[in-house]
């Protein structure tokens, strides 16, 4: 029983390493900033979302993901940039599953070059 325990944690341990992780990669996009809006339709109170456009596809940008702020992406809205970027997919506005949260795919932004 203690073989089979044994056996089965390390299964399980190598299964969670084995997961894809995300890879880094630089893209040149532009960023949008539009009025959030939650799951029910409702505009919610704030500056809005932050989106970037890449290969003719809109990407919510998840803040908490990478490494930039808001202040960063409003000096290059509606500008053609240079980007450092994670896509992922999965809850927007929480990490917490048991929360409402938006869901879809995004991007963590790490580095802007600005020229």
């Amino acid at each position: 029983m203690k073989l089979f325990s044994l056996s089965l944690l390390i299964l399980i341990s190598t299964i969670g390493f084995a997961q894809k992780k995300p890879k880094q990669q630089e893209v040149k996009a532009v960023i949008k900033l539009d009025q959030s809006i939650n799951k029910a339709g409702n505009v919610m109170p704030g500056e809005g979302d932050y989106y970037l456009i890449y290969n003719e596809e809109s990407y919510f940008v998840k803040l908490s993901e990478g490494k930039v702020s808001r202040e960063q992406l409003k000096a290059v809205l509606g500008t053609k940039t240079t980007f450092e970027v994670i896509f992922d997919n999965g809850l927007w506005d929480t990490d917490d599953p048991n929360v409402q949260s938006r869901i879809g795919n995004y991007v963590g932004i790490i580095n802007i070059h600005t020229p």
